[in-house]
């Protein structure tokens, strides 16, 4: 009871009692922690005495919020001054404080490249992008295949993970900055196969050339093939089944590779030197001589051929020889085409074919007169069927034994009766025709008018 009593200047009293009730302390208080845009911001309210009712002012223009403890979603980062209130019946106290929201890390862009099982590492086509405010400390991925996660605290394009299994798998990329921020992407891997790269060949050991046809055996257990490429050695080829000759010798390999259209790369390698080609022998041969008449038709050949352990000779005319170095007689005149086949001991098998010809002997028809008069008739002293023979040459002599005529053979050889251009008197002369590789002829002639 609060009693008060009042007293005039001239000694009058009154008095008035009234009961005053004193009520229990109390004060507003709150603990908030940085929070990342996009998150929850909580709020815990650690107010003395008995609070009666709340509110909460978030500084971003919102309604206020009368749950005790509470949480808040901000939009835009920053410090946000938090206004608390709380009240005990008609009394009331305020505390204020920041929220600070901090910004996340956001990823704009994030390729992988075609994965195939079993490769060794994940390469990204281009660093990560992404905008934040703050350093980066740590960057999370979890494959999606069971395996543990990777953690690294620096950027990188090579991820160390091997997918054992084909198939579609969630990649999930977390990056976390120095205020505990985060992002997360989730990224579909398709992991895909390699072809499975077999092939044949018709033949793995002859003679060059040694032609080859490949049989395509390659297959994918999904996708397609979309390009091939064959080493043969010495020469590639694109083709789906190609066909290939060798022509020089050795040992080869074959290789064979195929590339899906994810572009996972596989290779087959035929067994080392899987493909002999073997040597061809060097022919050649000379005869002596290469040209004669059907009255010597006695031809010598020389076996000048390597490399061979047989031979067979075709003279063109029916015959056959097979010693090394034979001698033939042709039975008439003509051209042969003369062919050596030598054979090695890898029963490879070569040839070559020379020309052989044999000419026909012309009887020679040698007038014994003539009259260079002008009248057309026997003008000039002309020696019939002389254009088949080679390098004939016609020498006249006068009766004293004077060289008066010589002529080497050009076509046809004739002489008309002169001498340096002046005619000769009627007279007997004496010939002498030459033939290569014949019997000389002589004789006289009659000059008459």
């Amino acid at each position: 009871q609060v009693q008060l009593v009042a007293e005039s200047e001239l000694g009058c009293t009154d008095t008035i009692t009234k009961t005053v009730t004193i009520k229990a302390s109390f004060a507003a208080n709150f603990e908030v922690a940085e929070s990342c845009i996009g998150d929850s911001c909580f709020f815990l309210n650690t107010s003395t005495g008995n609070i009666t009712s709340t509110f909460w002012d978030f500084d971003d223009g919102t309604p206020l919020d009368t749950n005790f403890n509470t949480s808040h979603f901000y939009t835009l980062p920053g410090n946000h001054e938090v206004q608390l209130t709380v009240f005990h019946h008609n009394c009331k106290d305020t505390f204020s404080a920041n929220a600070t929201v901090n910004p996340k890390p956001q990823f704009n862009s994030f390729d992988v490249q075609h994965l195939c099982v079993n490769q060794s590492a994940i390469t990204l086509n281009q660093p990560i992008a992404f905008t934040h405010e703050g350093s980066i400390i740590e960057w999370f991925w979890d494959f999606g295949d069971g395996s543990s996660p990777f953690i690294t605290h620096q950027d990188t394009q090579i991820l160390p993970h091997t997918y054992t299994s084909i198939g579609e798998y969630t990649m999930t990329s977390i990056v976390t900055t120095a205020n505990s921020c985060k992002d997360t992407l989730f990224t579909k891997i398709e992991v895909n196969p390699y072809p499975i790269v077999d092939f044949t060949i018709d033949r793995d050991e002859g003679c060059m050339p040694l032609c080859v046809n490949f049989t395509n055996l390659s297959t994918i257990n999904k996708g397609t093939i979309d390009y091939y490429e064959w080493n043969f050695g010495p020469d590639q080829s694109h083709d789906f089944e190609p066909s290939y000759c060798y022509n020089s010798s050795g040992d080869f390999e074959v290789e064979l590779t195929a590339t899906s259209d994810k572009a996972c790369i596989q290779r087959y390698t035929l067994l080392e030197n899987a493909i002999h080609v073997h040597p061809l022998p060097e022919v050649q041969f000379t005869a002596s001589p290469y040209t004669t008449t059907i009255r010597d038709p006695k031809i010598t050949f020389f076996n000048e051929s390597s490399e061979g352990s047989s031979f067979m000779w075709d003279f063109d005319d029916g015959q056959l020889a097979y010693s090394n170095n034979p001698v033939h007689t042709f039975q008439s005149s003509g051209t042969y085409d003369v062919t050596l086949y030598a054979e090695n001991k890898y029963t490879c098998v070569d040839s070559i074919t020379n020309t052989i010809t044999i000419d026909t002997i012309y009887n020679i028809a040698i007038p014994n007169a003539f009259s260079p008069n002008s009248d057309g008739i026997h003008d000039q002293f002309v020696i019939e069927n002389i254009e088949h023979f080679s390098d004939a040459v016609l020498e006249i002599y006068n009766q004293w034994g004077e060289l008066i005529f010589t002529s080497q053979k050009s076509g046809t050889l004739s002489w008309d009766g002169t001498k340096n251009g002046y005619p000769l008197p009627v007279s007997t002369y004496y010939y002498i025709l030459t033939l290569k590789d014949e019997q000389n002829l002589s004789g006289y002639i009659t000059l008459i008018k």
